[in-house]
């Protein structure tokens, strides 16, 4: 009776310490890749420009890395994420969800926020990244280095 009861205690801490320890939560992450705007009409050379973001959940704040090819060593290009908006001449509010800052010597710009969780960012999200042009800031789309969808698959 002794032996049967001491089993079913050992069972029962086992289960119990089995449960604490349960699976550690993977880290998520997502890329997003984009050519040069087709519709950019002005003088920066955009035949190799490009970008590359890639969004990591980072414990309770997600984490953006923005990566870009084809810059001039001596420009500065802002980089900002923009919430799509169908009543907005361009498409998307002219005020930034998330600004990047600008992206100068071919050093990734590497922003943290909270605003959504991972799913949300990527499930529902509806948004523009934007790099402008360094020469030619504007909001016009047909001047923006890159104007490409992130977040949700829209």
């Amino acid at each position: 009776m002794k032996a049967n009861l001491l089993i079913f205690v050992n069972l029962m801490l086992l289960s119990l310490l089995f449960e604490g320890c349960g699976k550690s939560k993977q880290s998520q992450t997502q890329v997003y890749s984009y050519a040069a705007n087709p519709s950019y009409n002005g003088l920066h050379p955009i035949s190799n420009f490009a970008a590359e973001a890639y969004l990591k959940e980072e414990s309770e704040a997600l984490q953006l890395q923005v990566d870009l090819k084809g810059t001039s060593d001596t420009l500065a290009y802002p980089v900002s994420i923009h919430e799509y908006d169908s009543t907005q001449a361009f498409g998307y509010k002219p005020s930034p969800f998330l600004s990047l800052g600008e992206y100068e010597g071919n050093i990734p710009l590497i922003k943290t926020f909270s605003t959504l969780d991972f799913v949300t960012f990527v499930n529902e999200f509806k948004g523009y990244l934007i790099v402008q042009d360094p020469l030619n800031k504007s909001n016009d789309t047909n001047k923006l280095l890159i104007f490409g969808k992130i977040g949700s698959q829209w």
